[in-house]
């Protein structure tokens, strides 16, 4: 959807597998102008890889892999079934809410379900 968003989804996929989802996540929106504009990402993704010390030698593996692509393929197939555009997207009662809320707005929502379901919370 944007400039080398391809590259930050296989460097968060191939943290994962490190159990280090969370910090390549953070580090990837801090830092997204620069790794969006850059020239060559799969650099600027080992840079990151290093700073939340992954073990580089797997993480290299796992980018150069095939098992990266298949995964964010088949990420991207279930987005498309499941209608969701972009990030964040919330599913709240079976409806799509797709972009960020207002904290109100959202709180309000979840509150009308909770109602709407005796306190126990949505489907």
């Amino acid at each position: 959807m944007f400039p080398n968003s391809e590259h930050a989804a296989e460097a968060s996929i191939c943290a994962a597998e490190q159990g280090k989802f969370f910090p390549m996540h953070d580090v990837l929106y801090d830092k997204r102008k620069e790794w969006m504009k850059a020239g060559n990402a799969r650099e600027q993704m080992t840079t990151y890889a290093t700073r939340i010390k992954l073990d580089m030698a797997r993480f290299g593996t796992c980018m150069k892999g095939k098992a990266v692509g298949e995964q964010l393929q088949r990420n991207n197939v279930l987005a498309r079934s499941l209608f969701v555009r972009g990030t964040p997207t919330f599913f709240i009662n079976g409806e799509v809410v797709p972009g960020a809320l207002p904290t109100d707005v959202f709180v309000k929502g979840m509150d009308a379900v909770l109602k709407e379901y005796g306190g126990k919370g949505g489907r």
